[in-house]
């Protein structure tokens, strides 16, 4: 074992692009990433996680700020490094004013990247989005709808990068801290609300 892998040929990823500033504590025992990803990717640091008990399973929560205001089915967000990627068949709503809020689940049918920008096709027009709204994934489609995760234990410490033969990738999570905010996905304020000890530092 090497890192945050577990397999027949693993290795940490990292370093080169730093998002924590101070590490102050962590959850004792860390976790198991829910889903291991596939070979060539990476979760980087920084990652929001619900992790359900110490030594259990985390959970990836998924953020995606739009780039321009939109009311109908396409939509820009921003990707890249440190930001994951809609994919084909997920299921998206704006994220809601508290966290048992509900709002409308839509699907996501066609997924264009350019550079940092990925425009998105989705089944159905989902609630007005103004530009710098932030989406989530649903727990499914239709209006009414809850987010998938309401829950946030923190912010992954390191990147996990996924070989040929990892079977298990874990995660040591971080609730104490600061955290350069421009290097992570964009984390809504009711989530940071869940991790009071951790900073989200703005870089100049």
């Amino acid at each position: 074992m090497i890192g945050n892998t577990f397999g027949s040929k693993t290795r940490k990823f990292g370093g080169a692009f730093p998002v924590w500033k101070d590490v102050f504590s962590k959850v004792d025992g860390g976790g198991v990433f829910e889903k291991t990803p596939d070979v060539g990717d990476v979760i980087p640091a920084g990652t929001p996680v619900y992790l359900d008990k110490t030594g259990g399973t985390s959970k990836c929560l998924e953020f995606y700020e739009a780039l321009e205001g939109s009311t109908g089915t396409t939509l820009k967000v921003t990707v890249g490094m440190g930001l994951p990627t809609p994919t084909v068949g997920q299921f998206l709503m704006k994220v809601p004013d508290s966290l048992n809020s509900t709002g409308t689940g839509v699907k996501v049918t066609k997924v264009v990247i350019d550079g940092n920008e990925a425009t998105v096709t989705l089944s159905a027009d989902p609630d007005t989005l103004a530009e710098g709204d932030i989406l989530t994934v649903a727990a499914a489609v239709g209006a009414s709808q809850k987010m998938a995760i309401t829950h946030m234990s923190g912010l992954t410490k390191n990147d996990a990068y996924i070989e040929e033969g990892t079977q298990v990738a874990t995660c040591t999570v971080v609730w104490s801290g600061k955290v350069y905010a421009d290097r992570i996905q964009p984390i809504p304020d009711i989530f940071k609300a869940l991790v009071p000890n951790i900073l989200f530092q703005k870089e100049a």
